[in-house]
């Protein structure tokens, strides 16, 4: 059982005493205390402050390296975005690994500049292909005005010159 016993220094402790029955009405008494468990009690507020430090300096490393990981994707995008309005379309957002918000969010980005990319593609085509269409009236138009405004022409040439301009101009303008 448990006792309170003297120690060689005469110090009381605490331990665990075991009584065997010796023959001849003796007994055999064996105490033991515990210098672990004795220690652990003045041992155990200290261990409970460090785990609590660590858990805490454990928590601040991740939330340091987690802000950093989101800073670092935030800035990627920042940088493609400033690209893309100084006027480089061809520039997309980098797609993390995984398949995160942050990946899920680039490639709907991207998606939508390869959209904005191929209508501006279409838009400069339609442009070149109108361009193209009227350089040719446009062109014969200019030759009748210099015919009808050249120094050699006889009034009935420029006459000549002028009415046909307006037949070129009135074709350029039938739908």
């Amino acid at each position: 059982g448990d006792l309170i016993f003297a120690d060689a220094n005469g110090k009381s402790r605490e331990g665990r005493a075991l009584v065997t029955p010796l023959p001849g009405g003796a007994r055999l008494v064996v105490v033991t205390h515990s210098e672990v468990a004795e220690n652990l009690g003045h041992v155990a507020p200290l261990i409970a402050t460090m785990a609590f430090l660590g858990a805490i300096v454990l928590g601040l490393a991740i939330g340091f390296f987690f802000a950093r990981g989101i800073a670092r994707r935030l800035s990627a995008i920042h940088n493609a975005a400033t690209a893309i309005a100084d006027g480089d379309l061809s520039r997309r957002v980098p797609v993390d690994r995984g398949e995160g918000l942050f990946a899920l969010q680039a490639n709907s980005f991207n998606m939508m500049l390869d959209r904005i990319e191929e209508a501006l593609r279409a838009q400069r085509q339609f442009s070149a292909n109108i361009a193209h269409e009227l350089r040719t009236p446009i062109t014969r138009l200019g030759a009748l005005l210099n015919g009808a405004a050249s120094a050699d022409a006889t009034p009935k040439e420029r006459a000549s010159a002028l009415d046909r301009a307006r037949a070129e101009c009135s074709g350029m303008l039938r739908p």
